[in-house]
């Protein structure tokens, strides 16, 4: 664990631009829309306690950029009751994350969202895009919809590379 001090913490936000006098203490820590290289951190099982339902938790890290380090969490529920849009919707972005990295289901690991998060372990620390699109909320409209897109990151250009040609007379010995 990384200890920052104070005077470091105090500096980093008064140079992201926060005046006490008018900035607001407590604003939205979720990352803005906008692709993203990230890497899963943590698959986890919970229970969201306002409404008992069981759910698998993902945490996504931000791997490069202006938001190096930010994380996501994705709260991913298939309770029969709820609409099948969203059961569809979680099961996608539950298959997409699993492809994305190597992970391979087998019937045992999708009997519960308990084994379901203890496989999705095993594909902790790859790394893949994630495409975040936020859509309106008109309930809330404070917490906008968040819509994922996952794929693989882009590989290196190979035409962009530099090759050297060395020749048997290039070489000193």
């Amino acid at each position: 664990m990384i200890n920052v001090s104070l005077l470091d913490t105090l500096k980093a936000v008064k140079e992201e631009g926060f005046d006490p006098r008018t900035g607001k203490i407590n604003t939205s820590g979720l990352l803005p829309e906008g692709r993203y290289p990230v890497r899963l951190m943590t698959s986890e099982h919970g229970v969201n306690l306002s409404n008992n339902r069981e759910q698998v938790i993902l945490t996504l890290q931000v791997t490069s950029g202006p938001n190096k380090d930010r994380q996501e969490k994705l709260f991913l529920v298939f309770d029969s009751d709820l609409p099948n849009f969203v059961v569809e919707q979680n099961a996608k972005t539950l298959l997409a994350i699993a492809e994305f990295t190597n992970v391979t289901f087998s019937e045992a690991d999708l009997a519960n969202t308990e084994t379901t998060a203890e496989a999705l372990k095993k594909g902790i620390g790859n790394q893949f895009l994630m495409d975040l699109k936020l859509r309106p909320n008109k309930k809330n409209p404070d917490y906008p919809y968040r819509n994922y897109e996952f794929e693989d990151l882009p590989q290196a250009n190979e035409a962009n590379k530099t090759t050297i040609d060395v020749g048997e007379l290039d070489i000193p010995f």
